[in-house]
């Protein structure tokens, strides 16, 4: 049975809707509190979005994370599954598992005439 082109973007889009409402990784930062500890570790989930190449993730404003990145710079972030259980099946039926791949770099804050600029824009 040959697929429509109406059928074949219907599943492109439960792909990206599939991708879209699970990109999230863990956020690991180094606690820091009055005492001066710096033996314990924070983790949390956070979202990210990559956008013209570049990876961001959004740390809700009153997050311990934006605390421990202010004082101590150190972080690390995991995408433990880079695609979900759903799109997982499906491209694994079709023998396309996608590379994985690292990224380094800075956590660095956006700007507040950035954050506030409408998406499409940036």
């Amino acid at each position: 049975m040959k697929a429509t082109k109406s059928q074949a973007l219907a599943l492109a889009q439960k792909c990206k809707n599939i991708l879209a409402s699970n990109w999230h990784g863990n956020l690991n930062t180094i606690k820091a509190d009055s005492k001066g500890s710096k033996q314990e570790i924070y983790t949390s989930k956070v979202k990210y979005l990559l956008r013209k190449g570049k990876p961001y993730i959004w740390v809700p404003e009153k997050d311990l994370h934006n605390v421990n990145t202010l004082i101590d710079e150190r972080a690390s972030f995991a995408v433990p599954r880079p695609y979900p259980g759903p799109l997982a099946n499906l491209l694994r039926s079709m023998k396309k598992l996608p590379v994985r791949i690292a990224l380094t770099g800075e956590v660095v804050p956006l700007g507040d005439e950035k954050v506030n600029q409408p998406f499409y824009e940036r």
